[in-house]
């Protein structure tokens, strides 16, 4: 008998192993690391340290007046105005359409990164983009939509949320949608999610269009169409 349960147990002690063997290991089955939280004050780029802007100057279309100072961690207070009277009604995400901010106390060694959170229930119709537009002379920018703040690579949620080296010249940034569909060349969005819209200058060398000197003050723009 107690050979019989000895066999029985070193039978049972093998499917055991075997089964778990069978089991995916999370580190090497391709789980994604978490998503960082919050914004980082600074980011490492091919270009150097970027500090993060969090207020600007703010100017709605070519000309006209602005808005001392606006806080660039939210969307609702960029693309929910369309102008600088301080009695307009913010209109929450996805914003007014045809809103058109321009940053004016962009430094070449700064980034953006303006979170928003994507409603529980969305039409999967919905689709926007944004322009970069020539009525705003500026260096080339790169923008992202991503899922961490001040991120351009590693938390994308498909290709099309990153365009590098935009020139102002009514040239698209991005393209989002909720629908699943290409990809590569659009932004697809998820309901009940958190993102953020994160920009920077291509090349913080350029000397295109900022005033002079090292920490020259650039303008940057992102029309929502």
């Amino acid at each position: 008998m107690r050979i019989l349960l000895a066999a029985l147990l070193a039978l049972a002690l093998v499917a055991v192993a075997g089964a778990r063997a069978q089991q995916p290991s999370i580190f090497t089955n391709g789980f994604d690391p978490p998503i960082p939280v919050g914004c980082p004050a600074s980011i490492e780029t091919p270009q150097g340290t970027l500090t993060r802007i969090t207020t600007t100057q703010l100017r709605y279309s070519a000309q006209g007046a602005t808005k001392p100072v606006v806080w660039l961690t939210e969307w609702d207070n960029v693309w929910g105005h369309g102008t600088v009277d301080p009695r307009e009604p913010v209109t929450p995400w996805p914003g007014v359409g045809g809103s058109a901010p321009v940053f004016l106390s962009f430094k070449r060694g700064n980034y953006v990164g303006i979170h928003f959170r994507t409603p529980d229930v969305v039409d999967p119709r919905l689709a926007s983009k944004f322009v970069n537009p020539t009525a705003i002379a500026s260096p080339n920018v790169t923008f992202a939509i991503s899922r961490a703040c001040g991120d351009f690579a590693k938390y994308l949620p498909t290709p099309g949320c990153l365009r590098k080296d935009v020139p102002s010249a009514d040239t698209d940034f991005v393209i989002w949608q909720f629908a699943g569909t290409s990809p590569a060349t659009a932004c697809n969005l998820k309901p009940a999610t958190d993102y953020y819209v994160n920009m920077m200058l291509t090349d913080r060398n350029s000397t295109l269009e900022c005033s002079a000197g090292p920490a020259g003050v650039c303008q940057i723009a992102a029309w929502r169409q």
